[in-house]
């Protein structure tokens, strides 16, 4: 596998960042990287990245938009939509977990069989909102994902029974 890191370069705008924004704009963090692998483990993963990153920058577009809904309400001085898009700038912020969860349940979605699901699911956080959200996906995988070292731990995370774990 070769890494290469390309500083100021924006190799997928069209995932990653949308135009205009420039390199102080919300972006992700992998957009100057671009590896290269004949694993197909290392493309699933790379997929899984992408999809990850997608949402991530779509988190802070919508941070963006609700703030420039409030400035506008601030600047017309309306006490009633001020409140109104305080109320939906915090809503969005808190939801940033749920941003990265709703990426693991996506990428699990289309490559149920895949080993990177396992890495999807763990890279969604333990908060309690992402094990509900994507308990479902982990209790879909297949036994042969769900068995494996990774998906043994995951078990604990997302409440399987000790008594499937100890006939495996």
């Amino acid at each position: 596998m070769a890494a290469v890191v390309t500083p100021g370069a924006n190799l997928r705008p069209d995932i990653y960042q949308t135009a205009g924004l420039g390199p102080t704009g919300a972006g992700s963090y992998h957009r100057d990287a671009q590896l290269f692998s004949t694993a197909p483990q290392q493309r699933e993963l790379s997929l899984f990245l992408l999809t990850r990153d997608s949402i991530w920058n779509s988190y802070f577009l919508d941070v963006k938009r609700m703030k420039a809904k409030m400035d506008v309400a601030i600047g017309a001085g309306n006490k009633s939509e001020i409140d109104r898009w305080a109320d939906s700038t915090r809503r969005v912020q808190e939801q940033f977990l749920d941003y990265m969860a709703r990426a693991s349940a996506q990428f699990v979605k289309r490559h149920p069989h895949s080993e990177a699901a396992l890495f999807a699911l763990r890279n969604a956080g333990d908060l309690p909102a992402a094990r509900q959200r994507l308990r479902p996906y982990y209790q879909a995988l297949p036994d042969s994902v769900r068995t494996s070292y990774f998906g043994r731990q995951l078990a604990t995370r997302f409440g399987a029974s000790k008594a499937a774990d100890a006939s495996q």
